[in-house]
């Protein structure tokens, strides 16, 4: 495939361009165009995305019977019965879609200068590659390109049509637009052969005008911003930007928007309709707020940026996306989640959870896909001669890059602050051979010790939970050391057949199986704790040992009857029952040699003075 002569692996012609060539490329109806790639019996059908009790996306076909995003379910049927509806809950399709088209047009453009916004969209930056490429236009190494897809302004395009071809009179920041347009059709055309989704594309100066750009024409083209003439080109610029709603632009949110129109309402002479979020263009929003007037509203360095929008001006590099993210994590809202059903929503978010580990944080065989560590990692193996994984067929088996080794739980009830807990990371869910449902009990169980520990420091403990995130952080490329309750796992029956020298044998499989809970109580106290935290074992007090009690499953009445104020909390390892601000001198006496014996009526004759908010950290 043609690529115009644009050479991705040399160097930079220049280290600093004052003037930045943007591709914004947004894929068309993304999650739909996903579906019916899974399922074609989806084309030309409208098609809506479902997320709980709205529409989360919507077809073309849809949206022209009226079905807009986030319109709730029951209005879309409403407009549309035969609206059909996919299932939009588990992203983890999607993600893995969105993975391949990012590392196909990181592999195109130089030193890999792509930036992701959400699943659908990515800014590229290829200054340097049309740089390059101009240069060789001058030295008529190679001939001028014309310009690819719809033109503006509309000064330009009426100029390219006297020229009739001839492009040597136009401005070296023109013709270097019109190269980068024909680098954006090359990306579009190579996303849609290899993946067989369409995408539109903006071609601009800068992200924002970029992606403004973009949205003129859609879906499956592009156009490319090239004024031709610098004594108009603001006056143009200005011209195509004004009439988009502000929340079009990045960098006015919800906040800043609805504080704008607040402010603009109470403006003498404005009409109501124009000062509504989805009204109030830019426009609109810059004959009605200066720079002194955005700095009263959201400070100096905040209106600065703002003002410098409204008027087509934006600095904002391209960002290169990293190899591996800080963290990656699931959430999901609920409508006051009772206390029993948490466990089974830790087993749903968890299994989301590996999911996007196993996605995000693993080799994958296809070498198309391999990324820069991933072959560099290859090569060590072989000049170390060290075997590669294979699967039972003798092909590259996925083999983890990097380590969460810290697992948070973060929940809310009702409408207050987010609390979270971390622990960590169960190095059972690295297992790939073991099913994946039986990893997320493995997470269940570490959640569930997390969860004792949030719920005695919230308020509202009649309340259900309204929200669940679980992340996995700190990663690592070391793989973390088996615990010691490993070894205290009942025997392995599954066995299955492995490639090692191209010889199978037969290797057991690890499995999540419970401890068992009578040699347990028979270790070290030390021993046992450990054990506890890692599976996320509630350890009985000698109050149950001696009435024989079970454990019993969480829910929110074996929560609350153990508790008898709201500054009452339970110690995770041994059960016992104190005062929220002594848990953290009470984890340290197995170190300190404190007696056994003291209880809550040794605690109560301590002198305490110093009464911090320490928090337990599980």
């Amino acid at each position: 495939m043609s690529t115009f002569g644009l050479k991705k692996d040399q160097p930079s012609s220049t280290e600093q361009h004052p003037t930045r060539i943007i591709i914004a490329l947004d894929l068309d109806a993304f999650y739909v165009a996903a579906s019916r790639k899974r399922d074609p019996s989806l084309n030309g059908l409208p098609v809506a995305i479902k997320q709980k009790t709205i529409c989360a996306t919507t077809s073309y076909e849809a949206r022209a019977k009226g079905v807009q995003k986030l319109m709730r379910i029951r209005d879309a049927v409403a407009k549309c019965p035969e609206l059909i509806f996919v299932d939009g809950e588990d992203l983890s399709y999607f993600r893995k879609i969105s993975t391949e088209i990012f590392k196909i047009v990181s592999s195109m453009v130089r030193d890999g200068l792509v930036e992701k916004l959400g699943m659908d969209e990515l800014f590229c930056d290829v200054t340097s590659m049309v740089e390059d490429r101009y240069n060789e236009e001058i030295a008529g190494i190679c001939p001028p390109v014309k310009p690819f897809g719809n033109v503006l302004p509309q000064r330009t395009k009426h100029r390219l049509e006297q020229k009739k071809g001839d492009l040597d009179e136009f401005d070296p920041l023109t013709r270097k637009l019109f190269i980068a347009s024909n680098l954006a059709q090359t990306i579009r055309e190579r996303v849609a052969e290899e993946v067989g989704l369409t995408s539109s594309a903006g071609i601009a100066t800068s992200k924002c005008l970029a992606k403004l750009i973009g949205n003129l024409h859609k879906p499956n083209q592009q156009t490319v911003l090239a004024p031709c003439d610098p004594a108009f080109a603001t006056q143009d610029t200005q011209e195509l930007i004004d009439p988009f709603p502000i929340r079009k632009v990045n960098g006015f949110g919800s906040v800043t928007t609805a504080r704008m129109c607040e402010v603009a309402s109470s403006t003498t002479g404005v009409p109501e309709n124009t000062v509504t979020p989805e009204s109030m263009t830019i426009l609109v929003a810059r004959t009605l707020f200066d720079h002194t007037a955005l700095s009263e509203m959201f400070g100096e360095r905040i209106a600065t940026r703002l003002h410098a929008l409204l008027h087509g001006i934006d600095d904002e590099p391209v960002i290169k996306a990293p190899d591996f993210p800080a963290q990656i994590s699931i959430e999901d809202s609920y409508f006051g989640l009772p206390f029993e059903k948490v466990p089974e929503q830790f087993v749903k978010l968890g299994d989301s959870l590996l999911r996007r580990l196993e996605l995000e944080l693993m080799s994958h065989p296809d070498p198309r896909q391999e990324s820069e560590e991933e072959k560099v990692r290859k090569q060590e193996a072989e000049a170390e001669m060290v075997e590669v994984p294979l699967d039972i067929f003798g092909n590259p088996r996925s083999t983890w890059l990097r380590y969460p080794l810290s697992l948070r739980l973060t929940t809310r009830q009702g409408y207050t602050n987010r609390i979270s807990r971390q622990t960590r990371m169960p190095v059972e869910i690295f297992d790939i051979s073991v099913p994946r449902i039986e990893r997320a009990k493995v997470l269940m169980h570490s959640c569930e010790a997390l969860f004792r520990a949030v719920i005695q420091f919230e308020g509202n403990k009649g309340m259900g939970i309204h929200l669940i995130n679980l992340a996995a952080i700190d990663l690592s490329v070391h793989r973390p050391n088996q615990s010691i309750g490993g070894f205290f796992k009942q025997p392995v029956q599954a066995r299955t057949p492995v490639v090692e020298s191209r010889q199978i044998i037969e290797e057991p499989i690890p499995e999540t199986n419970q401890i068992d809970m009578a040699f347990l109580m028979e270790l070290p106290e030390d021993v046992r704790r450990e054990v506890a935290q890692e599976y996320g074992i509630e350890l009985p007090t000698e109050a149950n040992q001696s009435a024989g009690s079970q454990y019993e499953p969480l829910s929110q009445s074996s929560i609350l009857s153990t508790q008898s104020s709201a500054s009452t909390m339970l110690c995770s390892h041994c059960g016992l029952s104190m005062s929220s601000w002594l848990q953290h001198d009470h984890e340290r006496w197995p170190d300190t040699g404190l007696p056994h014996k003291h209880k809550d009526e040794d605690m109560d004759d301590l002198d305490w003075d110093d009464e911090d908010d320490d928090v337990m950290s599980i």
